[in-house]
Formats: C-alpha cells, sequence, structure tokens
C-alpha cells in the first residue's frame, strides 16, 4: 500500500492545557517568585511544610484582598461622588458684655498699680485678692 497523505486536523489545545503548560514551563520562575514576594501571605504559603497550612494561608490571603477591594472600592466610589458638606449659620443675636472683667494673668505689676495715682484701682485688685483667697 502506497503511503497517502492524509490530512490529520490539527488539534486545538484548550484553555485549561495552555494554563498548566504554562505553569508547567514557568514553574520555578513562579515559584522563586513567590518565596521572595514582598506581598504578605504569598511567601508563607510557598514554605508551608503542609498542604493544609498552604491551603490556609491562601485563604486568608484571599480573603484579605476581597476585604482590601471592597474597602477601597467603597472610599474610590464616596470620592468621585463629590460630596460636599457645607453649611454657614449666621447669628445676630446681641450679647450682654460685663461691665468690669477681671484677667487674673494681667501684664501690670500690683505693686505698681497700688504706689500709683490710681488708688481706686488698687482698692478694686485688693478686693478682688480678698474675694479669691
Amino acid at each position: 500500500m502506497a503511503s497517502e497523505n492524509v490530512n490529520v486536523p490539527a488539534v486545538k489545545p484548550t484553555f485549561k492545557q495552555k494554563i498548566f503548560s504554562f505553569f508547567g514551563y514557568n514553574k520555578e520562575i513562579i515559584k522563586e517568585w513567590a518565596e521572595n514576594s514582598s506581598i504578605h501571605g504569598i511567601p508563607h504559603a510557598v514554605a508551608a511544610k503542609s498542604t493544609l497550612a498552604t491551603l490556609i494561608w491562601i485563604v486568608i490571603f484571599i480573603v484579605c484582598f476581597i476585604i482590601f477591594l471592597v474597602l477601597f472600592l467603597k472610599a474610590l466610589f464616596e470620592y468621585l461622588s463629590f460630596p460636599t458638606i457645607v453649611t454657614l449659620e449666621s447669628r445676630n443675636d446681641e450679647i450682654d458684655f460685663p461691665a468690669v472683667t477681671f484677667c487674673h494673668s494681667s501684664p501690670y505689676s500690683v505693686k505698681k498699680i497700688q504706689n500709683s495715682q490710681y488708688k481706686s484701682l488698687a482698692n478694686v485688685i485688693e478686693a478682688y485678692k480678698i474675694l479669691n483667697n
């Protein structure tokens, strides 16, 4: 029998086969990246001694990443909504000011006031001292 050229259609690899092929060829590169990654949790998952520990680290990482995404998107949408809350209130109420005010941290020297011509002011200061003692 003579050899015949039979056209056999090439089988196109599936997506799953492509992924396994990619990770198969680059397994060492991915493992080295994961071991030296600064993303918290990834090096722990790679260095774990058991499969259960690896799964726990992966689950923790995924849960934390989902929480991050939720909080980030919430903050982003809040920012993009441009909320502005401004409340201005103007009041023109009349305020009763006291006739006399005393400031205990006066920059004036009590001795200078007592020895000055303002004897009535010295009497007020003496009365203030008596009331506060």
